[in-house]
């Protein structure tokens, strides 16, 4: 899979989010990646079961045993299409819809939307989901996967989605929302992690 291009868009006041990368694998290969409960847990996270139409299952990060996503499978067109509803937590479920064409020159476009964000999730949860496409990246080239970086990565991505926020329109995140947002992920951190955000933060300062 090449470079992911994400790009945010704006509704009124629902939010999407389209990441889209090009990859040399076929949709067979990618298809079972995204489907297949050992696949999955070696990218995404552990599926309480199989991922079939109409069924609900959950997901437990390999990261972050306190967060739960609850999804249920909407549409399973085998190996073009996977339309999920997805909650993350206490969070408002969105829609996410995973598209696999067939390339002109061979592989496979890969496109993932996800549809109803509100204003304060949009830019941590496109760069979640940025992060999340480049673990799969890796799973497919059969590269060592770290749960405990996804953090991170998303972290790094996020400043440029929320510039892409403001370029459509959005409204500015006030100080408070972003001490909140602050104190919430503070809350949500294993210690061993926040050990490790303290190191990063103490090396960039000696760096």
């Amino acid at each position: 899979m090449a470079e992911i291009f994400g790009t945010l868009s704006r509704i009124s006041d629902n939010y999407s989010v389209t990441l889209a990368a090009d990859s040399d694998f076929d949709r067979k290969t990618i298809w079972r990646a995204i489907t297949k409960e050992d696949a999955l847990t070696a990218w995404l996270g552990q599926p309480s079961g199989k991922i079939m139409t109409g069924e609900p299952f959950t997901i437990t990060y390999p990261n972050d045993a306190d967060y739960s996503i609850v999804a249920r499978v909407q549409e399973r067109r085998v190996p073009s299409t996977l339309v999920l509803h997805w909650q993350f937590n206490d969070l408002p479920e969105n829609l996410v819809r995973i598209s696999l064409s067939k390339r002109p020159t061979g592989g496979t476009e890969v496109r993932l939307e996800v549809i109803g964000l509100r204003r304060e999730d949009a830019a941590i949860a496109a760069a979640t989901w940025h992060a999340q496409m480049e673990f799969l990246r890796r799973y497919l080239y059969g590269d060592e996967i770290l749960g405990h970086a996804l953090r991170f990565r998303r972290d790094e991505l996020a400043p440029e989605y929320e510039s892409q926020l403001l370029a459509i329109g959005a409204p500015k995140k006030s100080r408070r929302e972003l001490l909140a947002e602050i104190a919430f992920e503070q809350s949500h951190t294993p210690p061993q992690e926040n050990e490790i955000r303290r190191v990063l933060h103490t090396h960039g300062h000696l760096a």
